[in-house]
C-alpha cells in the first residue's frame, strides 16, 4: 500500500512541517537541546509560534520528526489490507511500510539517530510516540479480528513485530545497511530462532 497523493493544501502543510522539522534538527545539532526554544524553531523556519504548536506539541517531537497522525494512519493501513491476508502479515506489513516512510530520507534519519544518542529525551518521545501508534494499532486488530479488546493477543502480536523492526532499524545504522534489507533480514532471523528453538525442544 502507498500513500495517496496529497492535494494542494496537504502538500503546503507536509512542507510547513518538513520546514519545522528541519530547523528544529539544525538548531538542535548546533546548540544542544536544553538551548534551543520552540520560539527560535519557529522563527528559524519561518512560521508564527502559535503555527509551531499546529504542527508539533514540543520541541522534542519536532526534533525527531513525530507525526501525530501516525497512530491513526497505521490503523488506517490495517484496514485497507486484504481481508484474507493472516494477522501477522498484515501487521508486519502495515509496521514495515511506516518504518520505511520515517527513514525515507537516510541522510536526515540518520542525524535524528546522531540527535537522539546525545539527548535522551528524544528517544523517550519516540519511545511514548511508537507505544501509542502500537496501542492504536493492536485495538484495530482486535476489531478487525472481532476478538474482545481485552484479549492480549493482538497487542502482543504488534509488540513482537514492532521490537523486530525497531531491533532491524538499529542494526541498519550500525552496519550502514539499507533499512528495508535489514528489516527482511531480521524477520528472517527471528524465523530462524523459532524453527532453532523448536529443534531444542524435540530434542530434550
Amino acid at each position: 500500500m502507498t500513500d495517496a497523493p496529497l492535494g494542494l493544501r496537504e502538500r503546503k502543510k507536509q512542507q510547513t512541517r518538513d520546514a519545522l522539522h528541519l530547523a528544529a534538527v539544525d538548531l538542535v545539532e548546533q546548540r544542544g537541546l536544553g538551548a534551543v526554544t520552540t520560539d527560535e524553531i519557529a522563527e528559524r523556519a519561518e512560521v508564527s509560534a502559535r503555527t509551531f504548536f499546529n504542527y508539533f506539541p514540543t520541541k522534542e517531537a519536532a526534533v525527531v520528526g513525530l507525526d501525530e497522525h501516525h497512530a491513526s494512519a497505521s490503523a488506517a493501513a490495517l484496514a485497507a489490507r486484504p481481508l484474507d491476508e493472516p494477522p501477522a502479515a498484515s501487521v508486519r506489513a502495515v509496521l514495515v511500510e511506516r518504518a520505511l516512510k520515517v527513514t525515507g530520507d537516510q541522510t536526515l534519519w540518520a542525524r535524528r539517530v546522531a540527535l537522539a544518542r546525545r539527548h535522551p529525551e528524544l528517544t523517550h518521545a519516540m519511545t511514548a510516540w511508537s507505544a501509542g501508534a502500537e496501542r492504536a494499532l493492536a485495538a484495530a486488530l482486535a476489531e478487525r479480528l472481532g476478538v474482545d479488546a481485552a484479549d492480549p493477543r493482538p497487542a502482543l502480536l504488534v509488540a513482537v513485530t514492532g521490537t523486530v523492526v525497531r531491533t532491524s532499524l538499529i542494526n541498519s545504522r550500525q552496519k550502514g545497511s539499507r533499512p528495508a534489507a535489514a528489516i527482511e533480514e531480521g524477520f528472517a532471523l527471528l524465523d530462524s530462532i523459532s524453527e532453532w528453538s523448536q529443534e531444542i525442544r524435540r530434542g530434550s
